[in-house]
């Protein structure tokens, strides 16, 4: 529920990133939105199922913009009166695979319990992980960023260019994360676990450190690629399904592995 100290005079407006959109009767739409203000938050478009509405097409999951809410003073239905600034990704439109891995962010965020303090943070990492998608590599960009600062902001240091035990770079151009230690580990360090575990180069475990200590602008004009991004992406889940009691399901992401 929104604050009251938000209204004024029963209005509300906010940026905000749509994670989600259900009918609701064959006129209206429930929206759920991400705020920097509020966090995540829910209202209605009436009428947006209509396809002359003028919201129909700004309704959209994953758009970004600004609301400008209304609460009604009878029912207390919130309501949207106006939106501006549309930005909806255009990847969304030709790649099936964006609308994936957007779908799989949404469903995290949702799932996420949230203090005030980090409402702006969640919102600027949904707002970035979507601006990455049109840029050059996008996809992969997106998709590591988004784990890799979504780690960062539950406390998680990444540390995957060096052994847990004994700090070593990874030898032999190799480095070893066990998923039963929840850490990455040198050959000799790996205690002997036959199952759990993921092999990368010293080169990704490099470019994973990057992506979780550097700002979205370098993030955002690198040239870096991984050259076993699917494992990287195994890798990353497991870390974040371990943060989260193992509660991300895998019909989540499974199209993104």
């Amino acid at each position: 529920m929104i604050a009251h100290e938000f209204w004024e005079n029963g209005y509300f407006t906010t940026d905000a990133v749509l994670l989600k959109t259900v009918p609701n009767s064959d006129f209206n739409r429930l929206l759920y939105f991400l705020s920097p203000l509020v966090g995540i938050e829910t209202c209605f478009a009436f009428g947006a199922q209509k396809i002359k509405s003028r919201f129909c097409s700004t309704t959209q999951p994953f758009t970004i913009l600004r609301l400008f809410l209304r609460r009604d003073k009878k029912t207390g239905l919130i309501g949207v009166k106006d939106v501006a600034n549309v930005v909806t990704p255009e990847i969304t439109r030709i790649n099936l695979r964006a609308i994936y891995q957007l779908s799989f962010y949404s469903q995290v965020l949702l799932h996420t319990p949230m203090e005030h303090i980090d409402y702006k943070k969640y919102y600027y990492l949904m707002k970035y992980s979507i601006e990455l998608l049109e840029m050059e590599n996008g996809l992969e960009k997106s998709l590591i960023f988004f784990l890799s600062k979504l780690t960062v902001l539950h406390g998680q240091t990444m540390q995957a260019s060096s052994c847990r035990e004994c700090a070593a770079a990874g030898r032999n151009n190799e480095i070893f994360y066990s998923a039963g230690a929840w850490g990455f580990f040198c050959h000799e360090h790996l205690a002997g676990a036959s199952s759990g575990i993921f092999k990368i180069s010293a080169e990704d475990a490099a470019i994973m450190d990057f992506y979780s200590t550097a700002r979205f602008t370098a993030i955002s004009t690198t040239s870096l690629k991984l050259h076993d991004s699917v494992t990287v992406t195994r890798i990353l889940i497991d870390i974040v399904n371990k943060i989260y009691g193992f509660a991300i399901k895998r019909d989540w992401y499974e199209n993104l592995i």
